[in-house]
């Protein structure tokens, strides 16, 4: 079976797309209003090739605001963990496992008024 990946993006985009009270953007549009999410990057590992072929796959988001302080980027981190939560969906290619918010983080830009937040989701594929 083909590598997951592509089928994995779209879906994982749409349903932020739903799940989120701001935008989600694969590309960011010029002119696009805060806050908005990201999808910026992945890295795919070599889960379990014994049983089946797994793979563990990190997609970096990164939730971007203008707001003072941190609370609404943490805020976004809450509808991401709900939009995922029980996410059951059927690839076009391959399926997923598992997929969770592995891990948060906060910080000021350079501009000190942007904040930025990166969610790494750690999402388990099998093909």
């Amino acid at each position: 079976m083909a590598d997951p990946s592509l089928a994995l993006h779209k879906a994982l985009l749409a349903r932020l797309q739903d799940g989120c009270s701001c935008e989600v953007y694969d590309a960011v549009p010029q002119g696009a209003a805060y806050p908005y999410v990201t999808l910026d990057s992945e890295v795919s590992n070599n889960y379990d090739f014994l049983s089946a072929r797994k793979d563990e796959r990190f997609h970096f988001l990164t939730v971007w605001s203008e707001s003072r302080g941190q609370e609404e980027i943490k805020r976004i981190f809450t509808q991401i963990d709900a939009a995922l939560a029980g996410y059951e969906v059927t690839l076009d290619t391959g399926s997923i496992v598992s997929i969770l918010v592995d891990s948060t983080s906060t910080r000021r830009d350079a501009d000190n008024v942007t904040f930025q937040g990166t969610a790494i989701l750690r999402v388990v594929t099998e093909h």
